[in-house]
């Protein structure tokens, strides 16, 4: 089968979106389709730029292409705003910024301006139409799926799938150690909220110190905070580090502290329970929580540096304990059975018969 991937891009950011994509593609190559990735740039500058990107793929015509796909699968939004018969959606996320990233700014309070406004009604508008399709809507989580059924009463299916890193965390055979320190790996924004962890150092009892992995728009005032607050022998800003040291610095944490806003999936979750760590995360995080047993394989706690210094300590003050709760999370993802495969069967056995060539 012929199968086209669609998705979008923004120039010169590689993250987990654009990592699934190439997954999902080696996937199906391996099962013998011809597949390939199709996307177009997008912005969310402006409400223009967003209009602009919508406009393209509701306007790209997959007749004119020199080789016509017999199915095409669509990752983000908008690309499954596209026409064509033989469509399936795997839905990373919808446009957040219109659903729980709307009502998140509202409780800050937050206000909008009337385009702004207006374009929350025509995205929810068109998804509305675009999601309610006779082929299933899959997702790539409870999360995702949980939100579709919230704001738009469409009933979706969770399609679970492998980390980005899982393979190669799966060849390294370092050994694994519980070493004085949490790491936390993600992109340096608002809403990863690493700064909680960094904040709750100013509560902590022990010797624990704090490891972050990653760049982005928070890396300066987190610099910041810790020169003021005196706590550069307690944080470790390494910015961008390679696969194989993040690897590294999975095995030999204590735990791992991931405690995003409403994350979609969380690939850091499944990474860190792969490597038998202890994840610890917050009540509204979101993709963790699917995962993450409260005080069995990893801690939930209020989005508050104070409850989190307790559970750092917890953990700093007995390595017995981080191991227990390490090999249970590794327990939890081995039942999880997450296979690449799985997902492309599960992807094409609900496809339409329509053959786009006639």
């Amino acid at each position: 089968m012929r199968i086209a991937v669609l998705s979008t891009q923004t120039p010169f950011v590689n993250g987990g979106a654009e990592c699934l994509a190439q997954n999902l593609v080696s996937a199906c190559k391996s099962m013998g389709h011809e597949v390939d990735i199709v996307s177009h740039p997008f912005s969310d500058k402006t409400p223009q730029t967003i209009r602009q990107g919508i406009e393209l793929w509701q306007r790209e015509n997959v007749y004119s292409w020199n080789n016509i796909p017999d199915l095409i699968i669509c990752l983000k939004f908008p690309c499954y705003y596209i026409n064509f018969p033989n469509k399936v959606i795997w839905l990373l996320h919808q446009y957040r910024s219109v659903y729980d990233i709307w009502d998140y700014l509202a409780q800050q309070g937050h206000q909008w301006n009337n385009k702004e406004q207006q374009l929350k009604v025509d995205i929810i508008k068109l998804d509305n139409e675009s999601l309610k399709q006779d082929n299933p809507v899959y997702t790539i989580s409870k999360n995702v799926s949980n939100r579709l059924l919230n704001y738009n009463q469409i009933i979706s299916f969770p399609l679970l799938h492998p980390a980005g890193l899982a393979e190669k965390i799966k060849q390294n055979k370092s050994w694994i150690s519980y070493q004085n320190y949490i790491l936390a790996p993600s992109r340096l924004e608002p809403l990863k909220r690493q700064h909680l962890a960094i904040e709750a150092l100013l509560y902590t009892k022990s010797r624990v110190k704090l490891i972050l992995c990653g760049q982005g728009s928070e890396q300066k005032n987190m610099f910041q905070f810790i020169q003021q607050h005196k706590l550069h022998k307690k944080v470790k800003l390494l910015g961008h580090v390679s696969d194989n040291e993040l690897i590294k610095y999975y095995k030999k944490s204590r735990a791992v502290f991931f405690a995003p806003y409403d994350e979609d999936y969380g690939y850091i979750t499944l990474e860190a329970m792969q490597n038998k760590k202890a994840v610890i995360t917050c009540t509204d995080s979101g993709g963790p929580l699917q995962f993450i047993q409260h005080q069995h394989n990893g801690y939930i706690e209020e989005p508050d540096p104070i409850a989190l210094a307790k559970r750092f300590d917890q953990l700093m003050n007995s390595s017995s304990l981080a191991k227990k709760m390490g090999n249970h999370a590794n327990k939890t993802y081995k039942q999880l059975q997450l296979s690449w495969q799985n997902v492309v069967v599960k992807l094409l056995e609900n496809t339409n018969k329509v053959n786009p060539n006639d």
